[in-house]
């Protein structure tokens, strides 16, 4: 090459936008463009005095650039021609470049050696980012405390993470290539089917559901599953994700709480059952006695030959009277016990009444007055559990009435008005008050100040249960000090609050 053509060259290699460089054979910089010098921050009548490997290349990778020289001299471009690595500038910031070499030969021997090269840089911090990113996201997959994994547009499963493999019971290997319909319940197939479809026609983005799978034993697996698409840059459906929380103790506890809320609705439901017996027994007492005394009357005066008509009209019809009674009596409990689960209208003060009612003999037998400030109104709910509420309420300030010897006039006083779009029933006693250390525990289930044999400790839990769950309301107690009939007198005060238009 004659001077002119190397200089026509140069100048070519000046203007073009790749760098180029140009090296004898133990690496001394003969000519490097623009786009070189600006790269590694050096001008250029400079850097034609040093040597690339020795100023430009990092100490780890000296030798492995020398052996790319001695092949490229040696002719041998197979593991030459293109060679990408990592190059310092003079300012010690790191670049990474991609070469293309060729060699120029002079008599026959390489004489010198022509690279032209790419800055990668950017490129190689994009990969790498890309790759930290896969190896973040590999991480969350692998172990996460979440079940993933991963299906086709049919709904066959290509990946499983450690957490759902755990959760299922299969292997990597027995897992791929099922569908996710082989460990769904077949009563929640059609379900599945079609909101998994609706997100391959991207009808939908993505869906939650709390559901069922089945283990690799046959065990049933209670699952919240998120799932969701990957797409491509068109918007095109790829894989489908799924997102599996395991709620299994969870919904068993679920399950051992509902369970043992029946069970204390049953005993209560036992409780107040008893309760109504012994009620019914008070109610029925006086008629049969009616009856049985008037049958044997009837047979004393047959014997005797004194019986007339108008004395048998007289104690035939005290004996309907009494059985009238008794049917009466028998409709009216038997209301009670009908299971309703459907609400009604009612009015808040029948409720009361028939609490009452229910109770009457016992309070008259304990010398309790009631004192009633009552309004009508009219809610929805279930009439018959605020019946069973107001019966554990009265019963509550019944006994500790009873408790207390002191009281002269034991009294129940019972406060029915309206506030604001609520319903107040108050139910206040003048029996001395609630110990504080035991007030925050009285709703609690099981717990009483009774003996065992006396209380079962479920009366104001299940009114509490009733109050809030079925009917949206609250129940709290308080101790107050009031004055009635000019006496002063402490108590203890259920306040009631219930919503007039009660939609839960």
């Amino acid at each position: 090459m004659t001077k002119v053509e190397e200089e026509e060259l140069y100048n070519y290699l000046n203007i073009t936008r790749g760098l180029y460089l140009i090296l004898d054979k133990e690496g001394n910089i003969l000519f490097a463009n623009e786009k070189v010098c600006e790269l590694v921050e050096v001008s250029y009548n400079r850097i034609k005095r040093m040597n690339w490997i020795e100023t430009f290349i990092p100490n780890d990778l000296k030798s492995y650039i020398k052996n790319i020289i001695n092949q490229i001299s040696s002719k041998n471009l197979a593991l030459s021609e293109y060679v990408e690595n990592e190059i310092v500038t003079i300012k010690g910031e790191k670049k990474f470049i991609s070469w293309r070499n060729r060699y120029i030969e002079e008599d026959g021997e390489v004489s010198k050696i022509i690279c032209s090269g790419e800055d990668k840089t950017k490129t190689k911090e994009i990969e790498e980012y890309i790759e930290e990113k896969e190896e973040r996201l590999k991480a969350i997959f692998d172990f996460s405390p979440l079940g993933i994994f991963i299906t086709d547009k049919t709904g066959k499963i290509l990946e499983a993470n450690l957490s759902f493999l755990n959760m299922i019971g299969f292997t990597q290997e027995e897992i791929l290539g099922k569908s996710y319909l082989d460990i769904t319940y077949e009563n929640s197939m059609n379900a599945d089917e079609e909101r998994f479809n609706k997100l391959i026609d991207n009808e939908i983005g993505m869906y939650k559901v709390t559901k069922k799978y089945k283990t690799k034993n046959n065990k049933t697996l209670w699952v919240n599953v998120t799932v969701s698409t990957i797409k491509d840059q068109h918007n095109e459906v790829l894989y489908v994700l799924a997102i599996i929380e395991d709620i299994t103790d969870i919904k068993l506890t679920q399950k051992k709480l509902k369970d043992n809320e029946e069970m204390l609705h049953h005993q209560s439901k036992m409780a107040a059952m008893g309760e109504m017996l012994e009620n019914i027994a008070h109610q029925w007492r006086q008629p049969l006695s009616v009856i049985t005394t008037s049958a044997s009357s009837v047979k004393l005066h047959k014997e005797l030959g004194t019986l007339t008509d108008d004395f048998l009209d007289e104690i035939l019809d005290a004996i309907v009277k009494s059985g009238n009674h008794l049917s009466q009596t028998i409709d009216d409990f038997r209301d009670f016990f009908k299971p309703n689960r459907q609400k009604v209208i009612f009015d808040i003060s029948d409720c009361y009444r028939k609490a009452l009612f229910l109770l009457s003999s016992k309070l008259k037998n304990r010398e309790i007055n009631i004192v009633e400030n009552i309004e009508s109104i009219s809610i929805t709910g279930f009439d018959n559990e605020l019946i069973q509420v107001i019966m554990n309420l009265i019963n509550n300030a019944r006994d500790a009435l009873e408790e207390n010897k002191q009281i002269e006039k034991r009294y129940i006083f019972i406060n029915i008005h309206k506030e604001n779009s609520n319903v107040i029933f108050e139910i206040i006693d003048n029996a001395g008050g609630i110990k504080e250390e035991i007030k925050n525990k009285i709703f609690e289930p099981y717990f009483t100040t009774k003996h065992k044999s006396l209380g079962t400790g479920i009366g104001l839990y299940m009114s509490e249960e009733i109050l809030v769950k079925h009917m949206n309301g609250q129940i709290n107690v308080k101790n107050r000090n009031f004055k009635y009939e000019g006496k002063s007198y402490k108590g203890a005060q259920f306040t009631i609050k219930i919503p007039i238009e009660n939609n839960n």
